[in-house]
């Protein structure tokens, strides 16, 4: 965004993008706690880590069991679930390193935020079979303030003990009463934090206390997540979040029912190794359901597995079904 602001791309083309303040709550877990707190949203109990000295004060703050995680990043990457003290001394330390050594959790920091954020650890409510879904990813586009569409994509449960993602599926296995939830509640933390216009990829669990945010990235999800909008009701939320920039009112023509199964998966690598075919993905590619099959290493690589820490993804596959599966 700054790089826009430094090329004047936003005042030439006049795009009408957030207040910087909305955006930097939202870059900023701490600060996003905060604002859904003054909002009476459910949320979790938070504390900002800027070195080991922080620990103690975490511990009192958050309570055990806790989730300690990058205070920016992606896909789930570098999450750690820590249940006693020397647990939390250790994966501080790693954490702390990681974000050293690794440009995935140190880029896009705004402001002035802490490296490492604790918060209270939260078990989901599950469905699917042998618990499949324990995550929603929310894409909500808005027009001056009002919800103008969304609809919720549900989230496979991660390689433990991390929280890196591994699969999506729309339309959700959900009953319709817990995606309005998760869709009105949604919408009510984007305006907690003061934005108006655009597309906002929600990540939120579903508890028994309702649903709760696990962040809020202003912009649409990543992945294959803009295709399964397209294929499934036929919006694309990048195309409306452009328009909403360009001062153009959005309010996209859907599909009342969905046209299809739309879903993507990223290959967690479950050894470390090197790659030693050129195609490991060629039984994906010549399957009947399967879109999109695409290798991120090559012959030769080196790859990191489940077995020494956070896995590297692997592939990406896409598939799809003709008729809506629920």
């Amino acid at each position: 965004r700054q790089a826009i602001e430094n090329a004047t791309i936003k005042p030439r083309m006049a795009c009408k993008i957030w207040k910087e303040t909305a955006y930097e709550i939202a870059r900023d877990k701490y600060a996003t706690r905060k604002a859904l707190e003054n909002a009476n949203l459910n949320t979790c109990k938070a504390c900002q880590i800027w070195t080991a000295d922080d620990i103690p004060k975490a511990f009192e703050v958050v309570g055990f069991p806790m989730i300690i995680k990058p205070t920016v990043g992606m896909g789930s990457s570098g999450v750690y679930k820590v249940s006693t003290y020397e647990e939390l001394e250790t994966q501080v330390s790693r954490l702390l390193n990681d974000i050293d050594t690794n440009w995935a959790l140190a880029q896009n920091r705004v402001g002035n935020q802490a490296p490492i954020l604790a918060e209270t650890f939260v078990d989901p409510v599950t469905f699917g079979d042998v618990d499949l879904v324990t995550e929603f990813d929310i894409d909500c586009t808005f027009w001056d303030g009002k919800l103008m569409y969304a609809n919720v994509i549900d989230n496979w449960f991660p390689e433990p003990p991390y929280f890196q993602d591994r699969g999506f599926h729309a339309p959700s296995l959900t009953p319709e009463s817990i995606q309005k939830e998760l869709i009105d509640y949604s919408a009510a933390a984007v305006k907690a934090m003061g934005f108006e216009r655009g597309n906002f990829h929600m990540e939120c669990w579903y508890t028994k206390t309702g649903p709760i945010l696990i962040e809020c990235n202003p912009r649409v999800g990543g992945g294959s997540i803009d295709m399964t909008h397209q294929q499934i009701w036929g919006v694309s939320p990048t195309l409306n979040m452009i328009l909403a920039f360009m001062d153009i009112p959005v309010n996209p023509p859907r599909e009342i029912k969905p046209k299809c199964s739309y879903g993507f998966m990223l290959i967690n690598a479950r050894e470390s190794g090197v790659i030693g075919e050129k195609s490991y993905v060629l039984d994906a590619e010549t399957h009947k359901m399967v879109e999109l099959a695409a290798p991120f290493k090559k012959a030769g690589d080196e790859v990191k597995g489940l077995d020494v820490g956070v896995p590297e993804w692997l592939a990406q596959v896409d598939f799809k079904t003709s008729a809506p599966t629920y």
